[in-house]
């Protein structure tokens, strides 16, 4: 129900009675009476009358006065006349009166007429209310969309959030604001900003007190226009500030559905809070919300650029991403001195554009028969793995390991390609004179353990007929001992032959049986050694197959080896043989530590080395060697471990001859 309107009834001089204070009373209207021009117009400055009635008895210069002052703040001034004299109807209205009502000598108004004119003055009232709510509210949302652009301005989270304070003093014209935010670890909620105490700022109010805390927890607003009526009111905050908290309001920052703090305002400077103001307040805090999310954000992001920067410009290797068309998005340093391009100045062109003056620098060394044009395409291709090995001058000779690999990233289709270059000069050089060693090695060994072989044949050959059998068991010893050394040896130039494509293999029509037979014989002294026994499992007649003998064998037997070196004591190594379609399958299983799945891609790489159950480690080369000969016979070698099982090495041959050259792949098998 609407308040009544206030009348100011002035009279000429002060009575207990008043017919005309009585009919406005029974028409519900709230009647101020007062008989001093002067005190008249202090209450119409006040603006708390909406009506004013007064006589035109008065004198001519204070009923103009108080006329004026009545007119400047759009209150309707009815001024009382004689109802028989034109001239001071005419007079008042030359004052300024806004109507006049005619009194008789008696003191009386008709009431029809005073009805009517408070009727029209109250219409006017009426559109002077609604008016000054039109302008209001006008104005309110000019200071609201001003106060939302001031916020958007900066990303800085220090003059966010101090524009946020500026526009909700302005707009609220209360004594102070704050800004609190909750702490995404420990959800503790502190101030973040405050324009009445500094020292408030990162103080935390205890858990689950506050008004703050309430509105957090609760995500809705508060208005008290009496705080010290509330219980959830925490004094804390003014004693240590020495600051007095009448009335409070308070509203969630939210953004997208999460309270990330509250937006909290002390004592109203012009009365109390109205619903309006928190309606006011609530709107405000949207795009505060909005505004500290986005600085938070923008903070986080400048961190994170700079500290993948620094990440960057301290890795050695050269880094570029690129996006789906091939636009340098970034690199590091290294990139620039690593492969001799000024990616500093290309960034935001396209990677073809910028490699395009440097390419006759490079030149490809794997994958075999690659070319510079097949590496660039690799670069902006959209998507798989690719792996070159390139060579830059650049000054000086370098050889890198060249990596692409495709990013997703922000949901894009395509994502973006990240290149690698990673300088393997000097791992490249040693590998080099780690091979040149071995041959220095092998050739040196080769004539003494020929020399050696023959001493201990002719041993044999001219011992006494009466020789103890420790004798003859020690000599065949050393020549099988010598016999090891020289396969060794043998293996490690046929490694470099293969890898050279320069092994020229033997090839005969061979039963795969007795080339097994003949490797577990070759492993028999070393089996007996580590007390495992070799079972052989061989099906069937095997079809012939097609291959150099020498080198099948030893592949065999350092398979067998391998086994036999992996197994504890007194265990079993199986060694199987089934025909299957288009070639003959083997395996050879041991019971040892299974090999952890990570290292088994790279098993038959070169220079990989895992460790025995014995506890040593080989070369890295017996396998590699076994992968680079299988595969020149067309075949196929591969891994399979089984937790508590050991392992299974699978070789599968073709029957057809093989051709020369090397690829790579890997199998397994399902033999029984």
């Amino acid at each position: 129900m609407p308040e009544p309107l206030t009348v100011l009834l002035v009279e000429s001089k002060e009575e207990a009675a008043c017919p005309l204070a009585d009919l406005l009373a029974a028409q519900g209207y709230r009647v101020q009476r007062v008989t001093a021009p002067e005190a008249a117009s202090a209450i119409v400055s006040s603006g708390e009358p909406d009506i004013l009635i007064a006589p035109s008895d008065l004198p001519a210069p204070a009923l103009a006065a108080l006329c004026r002052r009545a007119s400047e703040f759009a209150i309707p001034g009815l001024v009382t006349v004689p109802a028989d004299s034109l001239d001071a109807v005419t007079a008042a209205i030359r004052l300024g009166a806004y109507d006049c009502l005619p009194m008789s000598a008696q003191g009386t108004v008709p009431a029809e007429i005073v009805v009517a004119a408070l009727h029209r003055a109250e219409a006017s009232v009426m559109r002077r209310r609604a008016e000054s709510e039109t302008n209001l509210h006008s104005r309110q949302l000019a200071a609201l969309y001003r106060a939302t652009h001031a916020m958007t301005l900066s990303l800085d989270p220090s003059q966010v959030l101090t524009t946020i304070l500026v526009e909700i003093q302005q707009l609220l014209h209360v004594d102070g604001a704050s800004v609190l935010l909750l702490d995404p670890i420990s959800g503790e909620l502190a101030f973040r900003a405050t324009s009445k105490a500094p020292e408030l700022c990162s103080l935390i109010i205890p858990p689950d007190q506050g008004m703050a805390n309430w509105v957090v927890k609760h995500s809705r607003s508060l208005l008290v226009n009496d705080v010290s009526q509330d219980p959830r009111f925490y004094p804390g905050i003014d004693q240590l500030t020495g600051y007095t908290t009448r009335s409070l309001m308070a509203v969630p920052l939210c953004v997208l559905g999460k309270t990330i703090g509250a937006l909290e305002v002390v004592n109203k400077v012009d009365g109390d809070f109205t619903e309006r103001d928190l309606l006011l307040f609530e709107s405000l805090a949207l795009p505060a919300a909005a505004a500290i999310r986005n600085a938070m954000l923008y903070q986080d992001l400048l961190h994170n650029h700079g500290l993948l920067q620094a990440v960057l410009d301290s890795v050695a290797d050269g880094i570029v991403v690129v996006d789906p068309e091939g636009i340098i998005l970034l690199h590091n340093p290294a990139a620039d001195q690593i492969f001799g391009v000024p990616l500093s100045r290309a960034r935001g062109a396209n990677i073809r554009d910028a490699l395009a003056p440097y390419l006759r620098r490079v030149k490809v060394l794997s994958p075999k028969g690659a070319s510079i044009e097949d590496y660039v395409d690799a670069i902006t291709s959209r998507s798989g793995d690719e792996r070159f090995t390139i060579e830059v001058s650049n000054g000086e000779l370098r050889i890198l390991d060249a990596f692409v690999t495709s990013i997703q990233y922000a949901e894009e289709e395509g994502g973006a390609r990240l290149l690698v270059w990673h300088d393997i000069t000097q791992e490249k050089e040693v590998e080099r004179w780690r091979e040149e060693l071995g041959h220095i090695i092998v050739h040196d060994l080769r004539n003494p353990l020929s020399l050696a072989r023959v001493g201990v044949e002719a041993t044999q050959m001219f011992l006494p007929p009466d020789s103890g059998e420790d004798v003859l068991q020690g000599l065949a010893l050393a020549l099988q001992g010598i016999a090891q050394l020289e396969r060794r040896t043998d293996i490690l130039l046929a490694v470099n032959r293969l890898e050279t494509d320069r092994q020229m293999l033997n090839v005969t029509s061979l039963r795969l049986e007795e080339l097994i037979e003949r490797a577990a014989d070759f492993s028999s002294f070393e089996a007996q050694e580590r007390q495992v026994r070799v079972i052989m499992d061989v099906k069937g007649d095997l079809p012939a197959v097609y291959g150099d003998g020498e080198v099948l064998e030893w592949v065999l037997g350092e398979l067998l080896h391998n086994a036999i070196r992996n197994s504890p004591s007194s265990e079993t190594v199986r060694i199987l043989a089934r025909a299957d379609a288009g070639g003959i399958t083997v395996a050879i299983e041991d019971q040892g530590m299974p090999i952890p799945e990570g290292q088994r891609a790279h098993l038959f790489e070169k220079f990989f080395r895992t460790q025995a159950y014995d506890g040593r480690r080989g070369s890295g080369l017996r396998l590699y060697f076994c992968r680079l000969a299988v595969e020149a016979h067309g075949g196929q070698i591969g891994v399979e471990c089984e937790p508590e099982q050991g392992c299974r090495f699978v070789i599968h041959l073709p029957l057809t001859p093989p051709k020369q050259g090397l690829t790579t792949r890997a199998v397994g098998s399902n033999m029984a």
